[in-house]
């Protein structure tokens, strides 16, 4: 909320400027946060825009009346909300609203960017990498402070008069802190937009601290370690939520509900001695190796049945198939070049198939693992494998399958 404060120079500078979006059960509290956010800017308000209930033109017309100020966009569920409105709530990020012809020639001019508030979140990965997320727990609240933000609410629009009275001192320390955020090494992992976004609205509340003298150095270390965890954390939900990423979750869904045909698939394997983490996988003097998987699919075939699986479950796939391969194609899993396969028994002539490599996907080998996790494993072989991703479960379920058809067709 404060990052409003420099909202003109840092939307000159870098072209956009990052949004927030507060979501939670019912009766966890985001209203009074959005509440209390609001009231900061001197807004008596106690909820914000109905984002179903408003029309996209309303929606517009509010990031213009507005200037630089929040707008508050109140009880956003997913599943109701129209692409046309979404496509508002992404695009304020870089305040350039939808091409639309207007009767009287006038367009709407975007000048801020929306607070959403609502039980869901957005499952479009380019609007949640364009908001800054915050979930209000009832579960995670260690002190119920409701009653001192009631009684002080009306004295909250302090906090935005401090900022418009030292406002150019404030926009000279956000560059600063900002800068100090970029350099961090804790960034360097984070995509562009996930860590400009997070690090825009630290360095606003560092800004806030340094004008106010407010909190100690431990308190300060603190919120910056949480922030860097919380940003990786949420830019690990964007990428959950890409369309590649959606369709590897459909699939392996689909073929656990048994929509998806074993003949669709291949499998080979490789077995080494240490896994590609360079963890060795075993107890004692007892080698356990790691299996090295690549995946084939018929890619005509698999698209058909996952379309059919889709339709029943009132989804659709995101992508057309020349789309999906072209995108598939430039990750480091993709295998290049023309692979031919036989993927049906009895017959005769090869298939151009999609190859994957196991050990590079972010669903199969799973980086990260703690020597905890992998010895807890070990010990219990009841538990699964924490090195090996949801895409394990296709792998070895076909390996398995075209191994039993195998012996069965043996003489």
């Amino acid at each position: 909320m404060f990052a409003y404060a420099a909202g003109p120079e840092l939307f000159a500078a870098y072209g956009f400027f990052p949004g927030l979006f507060v979501h939670g059960q019912m009766g966890s509290g985001k209203t009074k946060v959005g509440e209390w956010n609001m009231a900061c800017w001197g807004f008596s308000l106690i909820s914000g825009i109905g984002i179903i209930k408003a029309t996209p033109v309303g929606l517009l017309q509010e990031l213009q009346n507005y200037s630089c100020l929040p707008v508050w966009g109140d009880e956003f569920k997913q599943l109701e909300v129209g692409p046309e409105k979404l496509a508002i709530i992404s695009d304020a990020y870089n305040r350039q609203p939808p091409a639309k012809w207007s009767v009287t020639g006038v367009q709407r001019k975007i000048k801020t960017m929306f607070m959403i508030s609502g039980e869901s979140t957005s499952s479009v990965a380019a609007v949640r990498s364009r908001y800054t997320h915050i979930q209000v727990s009832e579960q995670r609240r260690l002190v119920n402070q409701l009653q001192w933000f009631t009684e002080q609410k009306s004295n909250l629009f302090l906090f935005g008069r401090v900022l418009m009275e030292r406002r150019p001192k404030f926009v000279k320390h956000v560059r600063f802190f900002l800068e100090q955020w970029l350099k961090n090494p804790g960034t360097k992992k984070l995509n562009e937009r996930e860590k400009m976004g997070h690090g825009i609205h630290w360095a606003s509340w560092m800004a806030m601290m340094a004008l106010l003298e407010s909190h100690s150095p431990d308190e300060i270390a603190a919120f910056k370690s949480f922030m860097l965890d919380h940003a990786a954390r949420a830019a690990s939900d964007v990428t959950s939520e890409t369309n590649i990423n959606i369709f590897w979750m459909d699939l392996i869904t689909a073929w656990k509900a048994g929509e998806i045909n074993v003949d669709c698939f291949l499998v080979d394997s490789k077995y080494q001695e240490f896994d590609p983490g360079g963890q060795r996988a075993g107890i004692g003097n007892v080698a356990q190796r790691w299996t090295s998987y690549r995946l084939y699919m018929d890619p005509e075939p698999t698209m058909a049945q996952l379309k059919i699986y889709m339709s029943k479950q009132r989804g659709s796939v995101t992508l057309k198939r020349n789309d999906l391969r072209d995108q598939l194609s430039k990750n480091p899993y993709w295998m290049e070049g023309t692979i031919t396969k036989r993927f049906r028994r009895g017959g005769t002539g090869g298939t151009t198939a999609w190859g994957i490599l196991a050990d590079k996907h972010p669903l199969g080998f799973q980086e990260g693992v703690t020597d905890e996790q992998f010895q807890a494993y070990l010990k219990d072989r009841e538990s699964a494998d924490p090195r090996q991703g949801p895409l394990y479960t296709l792998i070895q379920e076909v390996d398995l399958a075209r191994k039993k058809r195998k012996t069965e067709d043996a003489p």
